[in-house]
């Protein structure tokens, strides 16, 4: 069998891990004396980014230095203690160390014959977080990469589960101040523009219940007397409520 041409032997994958680890270790350590927001223009950024190609193989300590003086630096620390523009947290050491493991590994979690150690504890993981939260022992869910697609994964489960896929009878209820990533999702999941209702908040900017139950319920009536089959009003629905907002 020819040798693996993009493979390293054991002593440079150790020594490549070893000098990356370095790096941002040395990132961390530092990162309160650097400022919150670094920007750079596109006439900047193109200067110190640019060029053809190579045409064989750098080194990977220049790759590096250029990746500690010209990338990295140009960005918005969301880490750092002083920012509190958006919603992703900080994150830990060893939770780096749990990526560079799946990424190593390059796992492929999406079912259990593919992965059934990875899958067993994402089980694991969502019973804690139903002892937590105070979910009953059936509920069930999965881990995803963050809010925007966990909103993404709601709605798609609630239209599901009320009337089957690519229904055009279910409402999406949203306040005026819900996340952008509703209004996505809904797009996404091909819901028509009369099929997501944004409603008013209060001054707390939550949603007002009698305003969703006026809606809700005139919905229901206009939808009653439709002929067509697609009740203006629809048949469900599914409410997205917040008890806040997020800073923009």
């Amino acid at each position: 069998m020819d040798e693996d041409p993009l493979g390293l032997d054991p002593e440079t994958m150790q020594q490549l891990g070893y000098q990356t680890v370095d790096l941002l270790v040395d990132r961390w350590v530092r990162l309160r004396e650097q400022p919150v927001l670094r920007r750079g223009t596109p006439t900047e950024l193109a200067r110190r980014l640019t060029g053809s190609p190579p045409e064989g193989p750098q080194g990977f300590d220049s790759i590096l230095e250029q990746l500690g003086s010209d990338v990295l630096p140009f960005v918005s620390h969301n880490d750092h203690p002083a920012f509190f523009a958006y919603i992703p947290g900080c994150g830990t050491w060893p939770g780096v160390l749990g990526d560079l493991v799946a990424s190593a590994c390059n796992l492929e979690a999406s079912s259990w014959v593919q992965a059934a150690g990875p899958s067993q504890l994402e089980l694991v993981v969502l019973g804690w977080f139903k002892q937590w939260i105070g979910y009953p022992e059936q509920a069930a869910g999965v881990l995803v990469s963050g809010g925007s697609a966990a909103n993404l994964t709601a709605l798609a489960c609630a239209r599901e589960a009320l009337l089957g896929a690519m229904s055009d009878r279910v409402v999406a209820y949203l306040s005026d101040q819900a996340h952008s990533s509703m209004a996505r999702a809904a797009r996404v999941l091909g819901f028509r523009p009369n099929q997501v209702r944004v409603l008013p908040v209060d001054d707390g900017y939550r949603m007002r219940p009698e305003a969703l139950a006026a809606v809700v319920c005139g919905g229901q009536r206009r939808g009653h007397q439709h002929r067509s089959g697609r009740p203006a009003g629809g048949a469900g629905g599914a409410v997205s409520r917040a008890g806040g907002v997020v800073p923009r």
